[in-house]
C-alpha cells in the first residue's frame, strides 16, 4: 500500500530496538549473537521495501544503505535460518505522471534492480552463500514482478506463490507460521486477470490501485495538494439495480480516497494518468476510472464489471472467506481491514496456524493472544520507506520469529544502526 493512504489508527505496537556494533568495510557484526540451534528455526521477515526506478521520486532512498547494512549483518548472523521478503520489494506503481508510460514490466523491473544494485548484490550474496534461505512473496506494488523476472534478478531465490500475484509462505518447525503480503483481500489491490480482459492480454494483473497510486505519487511530488475539483454528481436513478448500486459504492470510495491527493491543473476529464501497459491506452482520466450514471446507463470505465467478478476473483486468489463486493470495496481504504483478515482467513479456518505475518499497511504491530484468539500471534512487518505516514510513522522495521517444537518467540524490531 502506498504512503498516500492517510488513514491512521491507534494500534498497539510492540517494538524493541536493535542496537549495532560498528562495522568496517569488509566485516559486519551479526544482528545478534548465538550459535546455530538445530532445535529451533529462526526467521526474519521484512516487507514494503518499495525500491524504485528513480531516486528522484522513489519512496526508499535514504533507507537503502540501512537496508544493505541490515542484510550484510543478517548474512553473518549464525543463528538465522531464513530471510522472508513479504511483498512490495520493488515498486511498479509509485510513479508520478512525469515518469510517463511503462510499456514493458520486464525491462522496467530490470532497471529497478540496476537502480538498487547494492541491495540486489547483497541478497544474491546471501543466496550464493547458501547458509540462509531467502524467500520472496509478491505484493500489490510488485504484483507484476513475475516468477521468471525475479529468478533472472535473484538466481536461486525461493518464491512462495499460490496463485498469480499472491503467495502464502508456511514455515516454522511445525509449519505453524503463515506469511503473506495481505493484498489479495482488497478490491483496489488484489490481482485481477478478469476485468478489462481484452486490454490485459494476459500480461498484467494490476487493479484500480495502480491508477490511484500514480495519482498519489504525483500529488506527493507536486506539493500534496487537495483535489481542486468536485466529482460530477453520480446521477442515481429512482430505481437502482444492484449493478448501479455497486458502481455508486465504487464512486464514493474513489471520491473519498482521491479528495486529499490533488494534482495541480488536473480535472475530472483530463487524460493525464499514464499507463501504456499491455493493451491499455497511454493516458487516462478520472472519468475513465470513476463510474457515473448517464442517459439510462453507466458510463464505460476501466474495471467495469469488477463487482460481478469479485467473488470469482477471490476464489482465484485463494481467499478462504469470500466477502461481498459492497463490504469489500468500502474496506479498501481501511488499514485495519487487512489486519482483521489474519483472524478471519487464517485463525478462524485453520487451527494449525499459530502465527500470521502480514505487510501491506505500513503499520508495524504485534498482537499476542488477542481477545478470543488465545495461543495465536499476529504481526505486521511495517515498512522500510523513508517517510512512513501510517501508524506512528515508524520505519525500518522487521520481525524475528524463533520457532521451537512447542512455541514461537515473536518480536518486532526497529533497525537503528546509530544506537
Amino acid at each position: 500500500m502506498n504512503r498516500a493512504q492517510k488513514t491512521v489508527f491507534g494500534l498497539c505496537l510492540g517494538i524493541a530496538v536493535a542496537g549495532t556494533v560498528g562495522c568496517s568495510e569488509n566485516k559486519y557484526a551479526p544482528l545478534w549473537e548465538g550459535k546455530k540451534n538445530d532445535s529451533t528455526l529462526t526467521s526474519i521477515f521484512i516487507s514494503d521495501l518499495h525500491m524504485g526506478i528513480d531516486n528522484a521520486f522513489a519512496e526508499n532512498v535514504t533507507n537503502v544503505p540501512y537496508l544493505v547494512n541490515f542484510l550484510n549483518r543478517a548474512k553473518v548472523t549464525e543463528d538465522l535460518d531464513e530471510i522472508v521478503i513479504v511483498g512490495d520489494m520493488f515498486d511498479g506503481w509509485y510513479l508520478p505522471f512525469s515518469y510517463g508510460v511503462i510499456k514493458d514490466y520486464k525491462t522496467f523491473y530490470q532497471d529497478v534492480a540496476k537502480n538498487n544494485i547494492e541491495f540486489v548484490n547483497v541478497v544474491n550474496s546471501i543466496i550464493k552463500d547458501g547458509k540462509i534461505k531467502v524467500v520472496y512473496l509478491p505484493g500489490n506494488h510488485d504484483v507484476d514482478l513475475s516468477e521468471d523476472i525475479v529468478a533472472s534478478i535473484f538466481p536461486g531465490i525461493t518464491q512462495a506463490r499460490d496463485a498469480d500475484g499472491v503467495g502464502t509462505y508456511r514455515t516454522g518447525l511445525r509449519k505453524e507460521i503463515a506469511a503473506e503480503h495481505g493484498h489479495r483481500y482488497n478490491v483496489f489491490c488484489a490481482p485481477d486477470n478478469m476485468t478489462d480482459k481484452d486490454l490485459r492480454k494476459n500480461s498484467v494483473l494490476f487493479g484500480p490501485g495502480y491508477f490511484y497510486t500514480r495519482l498519489a505519487a504525483t500529488s506527493l511530488t507536486t506539493g500534496f495538494n487537495k483535489r481542486s475539483y468536485e466529482f460530477p454528481d453520480f446521477g442515481m436513478p429512482l430505481l437502482a439495480t444492484p449493478e448501479i448500486l455497486s458502481a455508486y459504492k465504487l464512486y464514493k470510495v474513489w471520491d473519498a480516497a482521491s479528495s486529499a491527493i490533488g494534482v495541480p491543473g488536473m480535472g475530472f476529464y483530463d487524460k493525464v494518468i499514464p499507463c501504456g501497459l499491455a493493451g491499455y491506452d497511454d493516458f487516462y482520466a478520472m472519468s475513465d476510472l470513476v463510474p457515473l450514471y448517464r442517459d439510462g446507463k453507466l458510463t464505460d470505465t476501466l474495471f467495469k464489471g469488477i463487482d460481478t467478478n469479485w467473488v470469482e476473483l477471490q476464489k482465484q486468489n485463494l481467499v478462504n472467506v469470500i466477502q461481498d463486493y459492497g463490504e469489500a470495496v468500502f474496506e479498501s481504504a481501511e488499514l485495519e481491514a487487512t489486519d482483521r483478515k489474519a483472524y478471519n482467513d487464517y485463525f478462524d479456518v485453520d487451527k494449525s496456524v499459530e502465527v500470521v505475518v502480514f505487510g501491506h499497511t505500513h503499520v508495524p504491530l504485534l498482537y499476542k493472544n488477542k481477545e478470543d484468539y488465545q495461543k495465536t500471534t499476529y504481526v505486521n512487518t511495517g515498512t522500510w520507506i523513508d517517510h512512513n505516514i501510517n501508524g506512528d510513522n515508524t520505519t525500518r522495521t522487521y520481525v524475528k520469529i524463533v520457532s521451537s517444537k512447542s512455541s514461537d518467540d515473536v518480536t518486532l524490531f526497529t533497525f537503528n544502526p546509530e544506537e
